[in-house]
Order: structure tokens, then sequence, then C-alpha cells
């Protein structure tokens, strides 16, 4: 006879969760009218056999027991989780799939927490494992394509990044070089004012034709000068050439050394082709 009792109550604990949905221990025992110890002893056993399930949300530090197609019932109940779980339900509800890198960290451990609406979910991207929560109702195959969608958009926003990064060092870069070569040209202009050498016109970014009153008369000159590391063979030449087209001496100014072959092609240059170091 009590076998046929427990036998009894036990689905009676089942007929009153089926019409009631997710119960406390608590208010199946009052139902059943059984003491509380027993009662949990029979749900353990409906759990054990699979006919129940045990939800992760807690009331009063006890869970909450439902049968097979009850689990959104459990969305009412979420007023009782602490506040940092109940936003992070609320974020998930509405976003369907959240990426955790893309959270902050007290939510990553908010949505860990809620096994009962939660579902990690792991992908590999590039050999490296990603984790992304999806809201347990939202479609799997769905939830798939939404963090296909987040990649492409999170590698989109990358490569974005990198290029405006990459023009922005492009840009420094540049800016860097012409404040280098203002920089110079102040030192080239002293350095003309120093030798008494007048300005008479800009003939490019590089050259000045300038002129100097000597005892004899005005001398002209064409002034070059390069910022660089080093002068080469090819610079003395180009200066050469420089210096035939505007059929004067020519004064090419760097804070470079020469090269040795920079050195025998300027002595071959005579007194047509001279080198200053500033």
């Amino acid at each position: 006879m009590e076998r046929l009792n427990l036998k009894e109550k036990k689905q009676a604990i089942l007929e009153f969760i089926k019409r009631n949905g997710p119960s406390l221990p608590s208010k199946i025992a009052e139902h059943v009218k059984m003491p509380l110890l027993l009662t949990s002893a029979l749900i353990s056993e409906l759990k054990s056999e699979g006919k129940l399930k045990v939800s992760n949300i807690k009331i009063g530090g006890s869970p909450l027991y439902y049968v097979e197609g009850q689990h959104n019932q459990l969305e009412q109940f979420t007023k009782y989780l602490p506040q940092k779980e109940k936003e992070a339900f609320e974020l998930l509800k509405k976003e369907k799939v959240l990426d955790e890198e893309k959270i902050e960290p007290a939510y990553r451990i908010a949505l860990s927490n809620l096994k009962d609406f939660s579902v990690p979910m792991k992908v590999k991207v590039n050999e490296e494992e990603k984790l992304f929560y999806r809201f347990y109702s939202f479609d799997k195959k769905e939830a798939i394509e939404k963090i296909q969608e987040l990649l492409r958009k999170k590698e989109e926003k990358e490569e974005r990044k990198i290029k405006k990064e990459t023009r922005e060092k492009r840009e420094e870069k540049r800016q860097e070089r012409k404040r280098e070569k203002d920089a110079f040209r102040k030192k080239v202009l002293s350095w003309l004012e120093q030798k008494k050498l007048v300005v008479e016109k800009e003939l490019d970014k590089e050259s000045i034709f300038c002129s100097f009153d000597s005892e004899v008369g005005k001398l002209y000159f064409t002034v070059l000068f390069k910022k660089k590391k080093s002068i080469g063979e090819k610079d003395i030449l180009l200066a050469l050439q420089k210096a035939q087209e505007t059929k004067h001496p020519l004064i090419l100014l760097s804070d470079g050394k020469l090269t040795k072959k920079a050195e025998i092609a300027l002595k071959k240059c005579g007194s047509f082709v001279l080198f200053k170091h500033i």
C-alpha cells in the first residue's frame, strides 16, 4: 500500500506541476500534503527518471521544478535574479546573441550564471576559440548565422581600423618629413644670411638663385639644398646638371655626408660645384 501511495504521490506531484508550471518544493509539499523532506525525495526520484527538470534560478535558496515544455515559464521568475543578472537577461533576450568579448566583465559573469536562459556557443576563428551566448529560445541555426554576421562586421571594423591607423601613420610621417624639411630650409636661409648671399628667386623646392656683392661686382650662384643622410655620386651629377642649366656655379648644401664616389665626382666638377655641410 505504501509503495502504491508513493507512486500516487509522485503522480500528484507531476499533475500539480503540469497545471501550475515551475514550482518550489514547499508549494508542492503543501499540495500533496506530505513533509517537505519526503516530498523533496520524491521530486529527486522524478528528476532522476527524467520526468522533472530543475532550474538554475533559485528563490530563497530553492530551485524550481518543471516538466518538459515549461522552460519558457521560468522567465516570470527573473524578477528574483540579482540586478546584474536581470540586466544581462534583458540584454540577451533583446540581442539574441552576444559576443563575450564585447560585453563588460560584470555581464560576462552574469551570463555564465544564467544557465536557464544563456546558452554558451564556442566558435573557432583563425584557430582561436571565441565564446558567444545564445538566448535559450533563439534557434541554434539562426544563432550561427547571426554569429557569422557579427564576426564579418567585426572583421570589417578591424580592417577599417587598420586602414585608418595606416593612413594616420602615413600622414604623421608626412607631417614629420615636412617639419624636418621646413626646419632644414630655415637652416639653409640662415646660412645664406650669414654668408651674405641674397635670395634673388626660388627656382623650386630645393633650389634658390642667389647673388653676392663682391669687390668686383655682383656674383650669382645657384644654391641646391638636400636633407639626406648621405650625398651620393648621383646627387653630385644632378647638381652639375643644375649648374649647367642655370649657367652659374652651384653650392650644394646638405646635413648629410659625401660618399667616397661622391667625393671623386665632386673633384671632377672643379669650381663649378661646391659642397657645404651644414
